[in-house]
């Protein structure tokens, strides 16, 4: 009586063989069997390549939990560092992607505004520009108003997409107009000065100042002495700093007063006191 012989477990040819004829689901049967039959000694260089050639696969497939396991089998068993350092990189990139798309499953279900926003700022701050746009264009489809869509335009330019501020910041212009829009208004200056747009620049900015003529417009200030320097008018841009330094000085004192106006409330006359030097000396 004939037997068949026991085919023994899977190869790395086998597992490479189901990847190249995009069968996952295979392909990772069978590498879970070349897994258990290599748990205690080291992998081959083929069987490296083809563990990772599968991880790659499975990641693509959206299976990150599938393609880490994999990695972390190389990281733990390849005879070579330089094998286990490249999967040590796919798990670090792996768990960001899997960070990423639990964040963007958190934003989408983000049910105010003033959330939306603060989360776009966050992730503005941490450089994670894609969450952040996303997060800013929640805002705009909760409530879509001059400062869900002003923020939606910062958060483009901070990402790099220009074009796309540039677009959102007129569409709040539009739906509110200048008079009653200084950030917008300030927003579009400052892309179009970048590109050398003077005349529509130095318009935009000085209905921004119309707007908030105070002392919390140095911005404004300052972007409208940037406009006049290109177009050659130096001694008004030589105004236009001016105003927005005095400006900056006239802000830093508003908030030092109300400091030591709040010591005072206190009782703790000494930090007043040590705030009234500095005043007198600014002023002097």
């Amino acid at each position: 009586m004939s037997t068949t012989p026991d085919p023994g477990p899977p190869d790395a040819g086998t597992v490479l063989a189901l990847i190249a004829d995009a069968r996952s689901d295979a392909a990772l049967t069978a590498a879970r069997g070349l897994m258990l039959a290599r748990a205690a000694s080291p992998l081959a260089i083929r069987e490296v390549t083809a563990l990772l050639s599968l991880a790659d696969l499975l990641a693509a497939d959206a299976r990150p939990g599938d393609a880490i396991d994999l990695c972390r089998f190389v990281a733990h068993h390849a005879a070579m560092d330089a094998h286990a350092k490249a999967a040590a990189r796919r798990i670090e990139a792996l768990d960001d992607a899997s960070r990423h798309d639990d964040l963007a499953a958190g934003i989408a279900q983000l049910s105010t505004v003033g959330d939306a926003i603060a989360a776009a700022k966050r992730h503005g701050r941490h450089g994670e520009s894609g969450l952040a746009v996303a997060a800013a264009q929640r805002a705009v489809a909760l409530t879509e108003s001059k400062r869900t869509l002003n923020q939606l335009a910062a958060t483009y330019r901070q990402a790099g997409r220009v074009a796309d501020a540039e677009q959102t910041y007129r569409a709040s212009l539009a739906a509110s107009g200048e008079a009653e829009n200084a950030p917008a208004a300030l927003g579009l200056a400052t892309i179009l000065v970048d590109r050398g747009e003077s005349a529509e620049a130095l318009r935009l900015a000085d209905a921004a100042i119309a707007v908030e003529p105070d002392a919390v417009n140095a911005p404004a200030h300052a972007l409208r002495g940037r406009i006049l320097l290109q177009l050659s008018r130096v001694p008004e841009a030589e105004q236009a700093f001016a105003s927005a330094f005095v400006a900056r000085n006239a802000e830093a004192r508003r908030h030092l007063e109300e400091l030591r106006d709040g010591y005072e409330d206190q009782g703790d006359h000494r930090s007043a006191q040590r705030l009234d030097r500095i005043l007198d000396t600014e002023s002097t």
